[in-house]
Parts: structure tokens; C-alpha cells; sequence
């Protein structure tokens, strides 16, 4: 018979608790770095994902405002649209006239295009006040 010499340790009935902590530490020692450099990876992919995640968040965020602004400059384009479409109807239907509306319209259109939403919307139901009035007679 042939005896091969190994690193385990004997085990007698006296030391077999003592014998299974041994195993144990040898096992562990032997497993652990496997499962430790593992762990690192996957800490480090977690943490290139969350960067990528804020970078990308940051670009949404930015085209995001981006075409916010976008809308509300082609929202005031299109009301400055209709205002002149409206006072166009007022040139053609003879009520640039009167000296007083004349002048309002020559200031407006002016100062069209520096004027808030706001205004926009105030000049746009003055027109149609004007325009109704025109052709409710």
C-alpha cells in the first residue's frame, strides 16, 4: 500500500472540532480571494453604470431644456403670426384709418418681437376685439 503525504491535517476523535475549524480556515483561505476580486468587479461595474446613468441624466436634462426653449420661441413665433395675420385684416378691411389705431399698430410692430408672452396674448385678443367689432357692424 502506498501512503501519500498531504496537507490535511489527522483527525482522532479528540480534536475533530478542532479539525473542522482547520478545514474551515484552509477552505476560505483558498476560496476567498476568488470570491473577493469577484466582488470587486462587480463594484466597480456598478459604479461605471452609475456614472454612465448620471452623464446620460445630465444629457436628457440638457436637451430637455433645450427643446423647452425651443417650444417657447416657436410658441411667441406663432402668436406674433397671428397678430400679423390680424392687423393684416385690419389694413385690408380699411381700419388703419383712424390716426389712433394706425399709431398703436406702427408702435406694435416695433416692438413685436421684444414683447413677453403675456403681451403677446393681450395683443392677440385686442386684434380679435377690434376685428369683431369691424365686422359685427
Amino acid at each position: 500500500m502506498r501512503i501519500v503525504e498531504t496537507k490535511i491535517p489527522d483527525v482522532t476523535v479528540n480534536n475533530i472540532d478542532e479539525s473542522k475549524q482547520i478545514l474551515a480556515d484552509s477552505i476560505i483561505a483558498n476560496v476567498y480571494p476568488l470570491f473577493n476580486n469577484l466582488h470587486k468587479g462587480k463594484e466597480k461595474e456598478a459604479i461605471d453604470y452609475k456614472d454612465k446613468f448620471s452623464k446620460l441624466k445630465s444629457v436628457l436634462k440638457h436637451e430637455k431644456d433645450s427643446i423647452d426653449s425651443h417650444l417657447v420661441r416657436y410658441s411667441k413665433a406663432k402668436k406674433i403670426s397671428k397678430i400679423l395675420d390680424r392687423i393684416n385684416t385690419m389694413v385690408d378691411s380699411g381700419l388703419m384709418n383712424d390716426g389712433s389705431l394706425r399709431h398703436e399698430t406702427v408702435i406694435l410692430l416695433k416692438i413685436l418681437e421684444r414683447l413677453p408672452i403675456e403681451k403677446l396674448d393681450e395683443q392677440l385678443n385686442k386684434t380679435m376685439l377690434i376685428l369683431n367689432k369691424r365686422f359685427a357692424k
